[in-house]
């Protein structure tokens, strides 16, 4: 058998590595800090536009920073920046937990292009009241080919048939992504080193 201190450091080291997803390649993130947390309503959505430049840019999934309310369900929507009422894309819905916390929620895999010299709305939809993040008066964030503008967010109602609404001014929190694996943080590293440690610790004891 194997002593407290290798099965401890096995276990951390197993869990904690689970816990960390692998997260795509980003196309476009607005970043983290964003200065306003709004609360919707169940069903009410804040969108982001996202302007495309000279070529068509294929997608792979795209996330959204805030904090749902309650255990319920989150779709992803993305809308012609033309502000046609009806969505052209809607992502399977996914059932995710309260935590407490202001996080990111990242929609399941897709593929979608995003075509060239034309603009778009995408945001989260949730069957349960969700804050946003937002800034006001941000400078707008260009990559890859995509601009996400501060001052021409949408708005969408209905979790179970998504219509666009209204335009507003802020830029809501978005990442989009490529599909292509990102590279490892250095934590994912240390805590795959501790898993590998603890099975050298634990073929030890059973060796002995």
């Amino acid at each position: 058998m194997f002593n407290t201190r290798e099965l401890g450091l096995f276990t951390v080291g197993l869990l904690l590595a689970a816990g960390i997803p692998a997260r795509a390649g980003i196309l476009l993130t607005t970043g983290d800090v964003y200065g306003t947390h709004e609360a919707r309503t169940a069903e009410s959505a804040i969108l982001t536009y996202v302007a495309v430049g000279a070529s068509d840019v294929t997608i792979a999934g795209f996330g959204s920073k805030g904090m749902i309310s309650a255990n319920g369900n989150v779709e992803f929507a993305i809308f012609d920046g033309g502000n046609s009422n009806d969505p052209l894309f809607v992502s399977t819905s996914q059932a995710v937990r309260f935590d407490g916390t202001d996080r990111w929620y990242d929609s399941p895999t897709f593929t979608f292009t995003l075509l060239a010299n034309q603009s778009y709305y995408l945001g989260l939809i949730s069957d349960k009241a969700f804050t946003y993040d937002w800034n006001l008066n941000v400078p707008a964030v260009a990559s890859n080919g995509l601009t996400a503008v501060f001052n021409m967010n949408g708005n969408a109602i209905s979790f179970t048939n998504p219509v666009f609404f209204q335009q507003g001014g802020v830029q809501q929190a978005i990442e989009i992504f490529d599909g292509q694996t990102g590279v490892p943080e250095p934590a994912t590293f240390l805590l795959t080193g501790g898993v590998l440690i603890g099975f050298a610790g634990i073929r030890r004891r059973f060796a002995r």
